[in-house]
Formats: structure tokens, sequence, C-alpha cells
């Protein structure tokens, strides 16, 4: 995955909204009005994104005839198995697990969501479901820590929110009171820096975020250092 870089200068333009940003506003009458502004006129009992759901795998296929699979590999990437996996069933995976590492897999004749899971048990994976989505992670490293909080998860939709709060991050690790600091222990202080940038408000008024057409960057970088390993 390529590095994401921000020049420094964009970071001087005020971000109300972003292109392609779709936003729901619920009026005291129960009237439902969509617009591309993050802030309503009314207070909003929405007070955080689509909550993070558990999932049982094989309710998220949409290709309901899937249903057993053979699969013989040795020394194939992790990723290569699953995006098969999700291919065949029809299943809208989001993978973000920080691994090279190679996998053998020899599975005869087995329904694709018992072959799903048990690669996930076996390699210390897990996955929720959130914005429609299937997320898959690694237990204890960053992807673990943005699919469980909800403002990092609601950045990670767009690509242009994504890369603020990764440059706000990189500012925040330059700073001599969070050296050697982790990501979680950064995390009280860059949310509202972020929410800063992006002109944000910090009220209950934020509108609800629905969707953004911006194109998918699917991580923080290269590497999982880049918002360093919890």
């Amino acid at each position: 995955m390529r590095l994401i870089t921000l020049a420094a200068s964009l970071f001087i333009i005020a971000l109300t909204v972003h292109a392609g940003s779709v936003f729901k506003c619920v009026g005291q009458d129960g009237s439902v009005r969509y617009t591309d502004k993050n802030v309503c006129d009314e207070p909003q009992q929405y007070s955080a994104p689509e909550p993070v759901l558990k999932t049982r795998i094989q309710d998220e296929a949409t290709e309901k005839d899937a249903g057993l699979i053979s699969l013989n590999f040795d020394g194939v990437e992790i990723e290569s198995v699953f995006n098969l996996l999700a291919e065949f069933a029809g299943l809208p995976l989001i993978n973000i697990v920080q691994s090279d590492a190679t996998i053998s897999v020899h599975y005869n004749n087995l329904h694709w969501s018992q072959v799903f899971d048990d690669i996930v048990a076996k390699h210390n994976l897990a996955y929720r479901k959130a914005y429609q989505q299937v997320y898959l992670y690694e237990k204890g490293a960053v992807g673990e820590l943005i699919v469980n909080t909800p403002d990092l998860l609601r950045w990670y939709q767009s690509d242009k929110a994504w890369r603020v709060a990764v440059e706000q991050d990189n500012v925040m690790k330059q700073d001599p009171r969070y050296k050697g600091a982790s990501l979680a222990d950064r995390l009280p202080a860059l949310i509202p820096k972020v929410k800063e940038a992006l002109g944000e408000p910090l009220n209950n008024n934020q509108a609800e975020y629905t969707g953004i057409t911006d194109s998918y960057k699917p991580y923080f970088g290269e590497t999982a250092s880049e918002l360093a390993p919890l």
C-alpha cells in the first residue's frame, strides 16, 4: 500500500466539509433533511457514527447460493485468501490486516463461512460490521483501535478526512510530550485536533454522516508503524 502524504500547505485551508459527503439532519418534528453541511440547525440525538456491530459472517454474504468451497494453498498471502473468500461469497469485506505473512490453507468441501472463521481464529484476527461493510483486523494492532473508535472509523470512510487524521497524528508524534506514546495514548488529544482541522463541531448538533464519494484509501500508510503499534 502506498504511503499517504499531504502537502503542508493544504492544512491552511479551513475544511468545513469534503466534496461528496452526505449528512442527515432530523428536525424536532421528525422531518429528515439531507445536506452537504456537517452541522444541523437543531440538536441531534445522534452523537456517534453507526455503531460497530458484531456479525455472523454468513449473514453478510450476498451470494446466497455460495456454499461449499475447497482451498489448497501453501505459502499464500493471507490477504489473497480473504479476497478470494469475499469474492466467492459476495462479502463486502474491508481488510485492514497489516501483514505480509503467508499461510497454508487446506480445506475440502467446507462451507465458506466455516473456512473464513477458522482462518480468523487461527491467525489472531477478528471482524466487525460497520457502515454496511465487514472490517477484518488483527487483534491488538492498530486496525483494532480504528474499528472500535467511532471517530477514527468514520474518518476512515473518507480519503480526505483520513489524510487529515494521519497528518495531525504525525504532528503529535513530533511533540516531545507524546514521545514513545502509542496511538491509544494519543487518541484523547488527537481526536479534538482532527475535528478542529476538519471544521467539525464538538457538540451534539453534528449531522449524521451517511456516505462519501471520495476514492477509498485502505490504511494509514504502508505499515502499521505509521501510527505506532499498540
